[in-house]
């Protein structure tokens, strides 16, 4: 029995290593655009709360998109579920800054983005919250209109995740947000699993930054 037990976690743990593993791999040659202004400081992209169930590559090919454009895109890993020290090394991150950045997190880390925004840090260019449409409808103008928090928005249109790789990591994001309940859950569509950037679907995160670049130029 105990031998049974033992094999059978070494089983689900090589199963949820290679899941993680594909989603690292895989690489889909995107569309470019031509002719993007590009950001003057470097766009940092932070990492949610993980598990073993999704941990690799957390923004997926988001990343990889943007810089194929140009744009210096990095991501900071942060501490996988501990709330508090999460909290720490974030503050810590941005006060050891040597110049501005421009800062992006997806919507389960509202709470957190909020309580950086009322900072008014001087190293943070902006920040920007990612957020799904859950309604078959395009987004309406008072959907899209700007909230009063310090926090700008990239509004991604929800979209099931296709393909046997997408589908298998979609059902271990839905397990990663079981393990980190009562935290809010992470939206698929807006760390990128299951968008295209062969068929433009990763557009609005290019065009959200195509919008800091102008607003760079501007002070």
């Amino acid at each position: 029995m105990l031998f049974f037990s033992l094999a059978l976690a070494v089983f689900v743990s090589l199963g949820l290593i290679s899941i993680n593993y594909l989603r690292l791999k895989r690489r889909v040659t995107p569309q470019l655009i031509p002719n993007c202004l590009l950001t003057r400081y470097p766009v940092y992209f932070i990492t949610g709360r993980r598990s073993l169930f999704y941990f690799m590559n957390y923004w997926n090919d988001i990343p990889f998109y943007l810089k194929e454009h140009g744009y210096d895109v990095r991501v900071q890993h942060m501490s996988w579920r501990d709330n508090k020290k999460r909290t720490i090394e974030l503050t810590d991150f941005i006060f050891k800054l040597s110049g501005p950045i421009h800062l992006i997190a997806d919507s389960s880390l509202e709470d957190e983005m909020r309580s950086l925004a009322e900072l008014h840090l001087a190293n943070l260019a902006s920040i920007s919250l990612v957020e799904s449409n859950n309604r078959i409808r395009k987004l309406t103008t008072e959907h899209l209109k700007p909230k009063n928090d310090g926090i700008q928005r990239i509004f991604i249109h929800k979209k099931e995740p296709s393909g046997f790789t997408n589908r298998v990591s979609n059902l271990a994001l839905k397990a990663n947000n079981l393990a980190n309940y009562p935290n809010p859950p992470v939206q698929a569509a807006e760390i990128g699993l299951g968008q295209s950037p062969e068929h433009q679907t990763m557009k609005p995160y290019l065009d959200h930054l195509i919008s800091l670049a102008e607003k760079d130029l501007q002070c």
